[in-house]
């Protein structure tokens, strides 16, 4: 029995834009068409069709916009004439449907390099900080309070916790690296390729599924720890 609509995970992070559109037009070869884009994107049944998608990366998103706001819509207007029609967009995400054979480019690499580290930096740093600061409460929680309840599960929160914050160190760090290359590769070959050449999800995006499982899970177990000793 052939399904009518397939969903499917928004793995991407913004580094790799190319390999979402790559991962979009492949979708629509086998007959999948994006009709709505969210952190899980769903497909529909079509007839198979060669179509070209752009990704990119809009500034004037919100993080938390599950739909085009004015300014998507407005940028929208002048991508149309530009030969591309928006099909959705989800944070700061922004997909476009190639209509007309000779489109012109949305943005020039140079602004996507410098638009991806920035949203990649602020959200990263971000985690970073909050990260931080929970460390230090969990580790205070755990030494003064949870100790004399000879409560272990606690400690595995705040080795999370550090664990976190040496992912998005580490990841800040090649970030910058990936910038430098990004520029490299502009001058001595005139583009940029944004991706790995494929539409798989990538170390760093199976990292950070895991941590973020991890953490719901050691929480939920404290939770239900803490709740067994009040009672």
């Amino acid at each position: 029995m052939n399904r009518k609509y397939k969903y499917v995970p928004l793995y991407f992070n913004y580094t790799r834009s190319d390999d979402f559109a790559a991962f979009l037009s492949n979708m629509a070869k086998k007959g999948w068409k994006l009709v709505s884009l969210s952190s899980i994107m769903k497909f529909e049944r079509t007839e198979a069709a060669d179509e070209v998608y752009d990704v990119q990366v809009f500034l004037q998103n919100g993080d938390l916009d599950y739909y085009p706001n004015q300014y998507t819509e407005e940028f929208a207007d002048y991508c149309l004439a530009a030969g591309w029609e928006l099909v959705g967009a989800f944070g700061k995400w922004t997909v476009f449907r190639q209509i007309k054979p000779d489109a012109l480019p949305i943005f020039s690499n140079t602004e996507r390099i410098q638009d991806i580290c920035r949203i990649e930096r602020k959200q990263h740093l971000t985690t970073l900080i909050n990260y931080c600061i929970l460390f230090v409460l969990h580790l205070v929680i755990a030494g003064m309070q949870l100790r004399q309840w000879h409560f272990p599960w606690f400690y595995g929160l705040v080795v999370l916790d550090g664990i976190v914050i040496i992912y998005d160190i580490v990841y800040l760090l090649l970030l910058s690296h990936w910038k430098k290359e990004k520029e490299r590769e502009l001058v001595e070959k005139g583009t940029a390729i944004f991706g790995n050449g494929n539409s798989k999800p990538g170390f760093l995006s199976l990292t950070r599924i895991i941590l973020f499982v991890l953490l719901i899970t050691t929480t939920i177990i404290i939770l239900m720890q803490i709740k067994n000793k009040i009672l």
